[in-house]
């Protein structure tokens, strides 16, 4: 069976969200397909906590449509 999974990493820092699309096929090594980064103009997180929902829900849509990921499979990092 032929495995093809796709896992957008996103990093959201204090003014700016980063993000990475990664593809793993069959058994070889995941590779980077698209990455980018988003920056917001008002605060994401203070302290490991998102301080605005909805504008970084906000932030994540445009995101995905500048950056044209083709999954919903995130892996999440707060700092």
């Amino acid at each position: 069976m032929k495995i093809n999974k796709r896992v957008v990493g996103l990093e959201l820092g204090n003014f700016h969200i980063k993000s990475a699309q990664v593809r793993a096929v069959g058994g070889r090594e995941p590779y980077l397909e698209n990455s980018n980064e988003f920056i917001c103009s008002s605060g994401v997180d203070r302290d490991g906590r998102v301080l605005d929902v909805e504008s970084v829900a906000e932030s994540l849509k445009q995101l995905w449509l500048t950056a044209g990921y083709t999954t919903k499979r995130v892996a999440l990092g707060v700092g």
